[in-house]
């Protein structure tokens, strides 16, 4: 049997719980939901919940938030080789179900920068007006050198526009 871990707990508007967690069923660890409504038992896709992530070497480090009848996790999606992009899901609550793209489930990469390869330990809080907003640790490469750059990223999430940006003055 697979080991469940790291688990996230958020409440929704209509007071649902909600839980995140890991699990290695296919390996190596994806993020796996389940719900408690307000009256009722536990729901969720499965015995052992619905598959959130469906990555080629692994998810971890998330962090879940409920805003504006959503609930985000954001996650570090792992390449398989090495590297590493921060991505995030999102539970449409009023539907009770995970937003999809095409036949597969949604990553939405948040560090798509292109000298951008080892992004780590995302954090997500949610402001009054819906939206998410997003840090975390990345090294970048800067210009032409070969050398990689330490940052605090930050991104804003709203389904219309998003932007990234660096924290501070300069990479160190």
């Amino acid at each position: 049997r697979s080991a469940n871990c790291s688990s996230q707990v958020s409440v929704d508007g209509v007071d649902a719980v909600h839980v995140v967690w890991n699990d290695n069923v296919s390996g190596h660890d994806e993020l796996y939901h389940a719900y408690l409504p307000e009256s009722g038992g536990w729901s969720s896709g499965g015995s052992d919940g619905y598959k959130v992530t469906s990555t080629l070497g692994g998810a971890k480090n998330h962090k879940i938030v409920y805003s504006s009848n959503n609930l985000f996790v954001v996650f570090e999606s792992l390449d398989g080789v090495g590297g590493s992009k921060i991505a995030m899901a999102r539970y449409l609550v009023s539907r009770s179900r995970w937003e999809s793209s095409g036949a597969g489930l949604v990553d939405i990469q948040l560090s798509s920068a292109m000298d951008s390869f080892a992004s780590s330990r995302p954090s997500i809080a949610s402001s009054q007006d819906g939206n998410c907003h997003v840090c975390w640790d990345d090294f970048i490469r800067i210009g032409t050198t070969p050398s990689s750059h330490r940052c605090i990223m930050y991104r804003s999430f709203n389904p219309s526009r998003s932007e990234e940006r660096r924290v501070g003055k300069e990479c160190r």
